[in-house]
């Protein structure tokens, strides 16, 4: 009967390393894992700090070159409206 028991008592201590092993293993699973998630959400946010960037400076370039057209036109209508001025004066008499 003692024979028995310490048989017993030694197939319990086989499955309760097995299920240690086990635990360590799914710990180290869990680990890796969450190593895994946190670089991607790293990564993710270095990608999005770049994209806010390179948006922010394509805006700026956008605004910069709208400015400058915005000018060219302003100055082309200056230029017409001068023109037009000289154009057909009633005191002058001329007649473009």
């Amino acid at each position: 009967m003692e024979n028995t028991i310490n048989t017993k008592l030694g197939e319990l201590e086989e499955e309760l390393d097995k299920i240690k092993v086990a635990s360590k293993i799914i710990q180290d699973a869990k680990n890796v894992t969450q190593d895994t998630i946190n670089e991607s959400k790293s990564i993710l946010k270095s990608f999005e700090d770049s994209a806010k960037k390179s948006l922010k400076k394509t805006i700026e370039t956008i605004e910069q070159d709208c400015l400058k057209k915005i000018e060219e036109c302003s100055n082309i209508l200056d230029e017409n409206q001068n023109l037009a001025k000289n154009c057909y004066n009633p005191f002058k008499l001329r007649a473009c």
